[in-house]
């Protein structure tokens, strides 16, 4: 887009909610983008009257993209960005964005299973893992530096910039409100993209023996990556417990799926209740509520758990391991229910069911 126009007004309009369809996140990259867009569009003009011409022919779709957004979608209920838990500043609150650049970028976040928030067993301490995103947050900076400064193209340099420090502010302020928006490079994947030809071009200058390096390093990672696909799509088509939905059903067995699906047959007017959204999929008779896991530090704000009432049967799945506090919080979250009783639907789930009014 080199050109004020229609063609500009229907870009930034349908981008918008295009981008935002497919995921709420790109609110950010879409400011980011369109800050990039008005910079390019104004460049070599004189004057800020000419800049805020062609700020106009952005601004103007980018704000009735952005209100008929909140007015159909976020007005109509919590989202991840609408409930903070109040201000605090750690060591990680702004480090993880600042090392963004390596964490997507080379999939060290994936490679490490996750350094704060963890997907698997987790391979370091948290005192450990903060360690090593300051330290990649201060190796991201060098790399960030030296891309804007040997990079010939402009426009490369302007993109750089603006999603780096975009992408800082925004998840900066998201981790400092402490919003529901977890710890993962994959929130950054925007970045690890964008330096990937400044890399190229930085590897292209260098001795043969820094360039066979960073081939290796890039092969090991395709290795890791692919590897991890391999396996994945293995569990889901031989392990992964499956239902009506078709869909590989990674938080609960296939006894305790089967007999969950036989409920629901059996019911009309029952809830379910689940601590993993995914196995809502295979409810199609009845109501499902979907809780957040406790975790081990029983830590909860109980008005997120609480359901008062009575409104049929109720059904809970939970795992073996809440056996104790984690049960008790749970049940203790349906106070219109008595007697509850227990019955294992396999060796890890556990059902409790309640058809009494308290």
């Amino acid at each position: 887009l080199q050109r004020t126009g229609w063609k500009l007004l229907l870009f930034v309009l349908l981008s918008g909610w295009l981008g935002f369809f497919f995921k709420s996140s790109f609110i950010w990259i879409y400011a980011a983008g369109l800050c990039c867009l008005w910079v390019r569009l104004s460049q070599g003009r004189a004057g800020i009257v000419e800049w805020i011409k062609r700020g106009l022919w952005i601004g103007i779709p980018a704000v009735l993209s952005l209100v008929s957004i909140y007015i159909f979608f976020l007005s109509k209920g919590q989202s991840p960005a609408s409930v903070s838990k109040g201000f605090r500043l750690t060591a990680e609150t702004f480090s993880f964005p600042l090392a963004a650049p390596i964490l997507s970028g080379f999939s060290m976040d994936d490679l490490f299973h996750g350094l704060l928030y963890n997907f698997g067993r987790p391979m370091f301490s948290y005192g450990v893992s903060v360690t090593i995103i300051i330290v990649l947050a201060i190796l991201s900076l060098l790399l960030i530096f030296n891309l804007i400064r040997n990079s010939p193209n402009n426009n490369y340099k302007l993109f750089i910039i603006v999603f780096y420090l975009g992408a800082l502010l925004f998840f900066g302020i998201a981790y400092l409100k402490q919003l529901n928006i977890s710890y993962e490079a994959r929130h950054f994947r925007i970045i690890g993209l964008l330096i990937v030809p400044g890399m190229i071009y930085l590897v292209s200058g260098l001795k043969r023996i820094c360039q066979l390096l960073f081939t290796v390093a890039c092969l090991c990672m395709a290795f890791f990556s692919f590897s991890y696909l391999i396996k994945g799509y293995w569990i889901n088509k031989n392990v992964g417990a499956k239902g009506v939905s078709g869909i590989s059903q990674i938080n609960i067995d296939q006894p305790a799926l089967n007999a969950v699906m036989k409920l629901d047959r059996e019911n009309k007017n029952a809830i379910f209740v689940f601590i993993a959204n995914d196995i809502g999929q295979e409810i199609l008779h009845n109501r499902v509520i979907n809780l957040s896991p406790v975790s081990d530090d029983l830590k909860i704000d109980m008005d997120d758990y609480r359901y008062e009432g009575f409104a049929g049967p109720l059904y809970i799945i939970l795992p073996e391991s809440y056996n104790g506090p984690k049960e008790k919080m749970i049940l203790k979250s349906f106070p219109g229910y008595a007697g509850f009783n227990l019955s294992m639907l396999s060796d890890n789930y556990v059902l409790y069911s309640a058809n009494m009014k308290r």
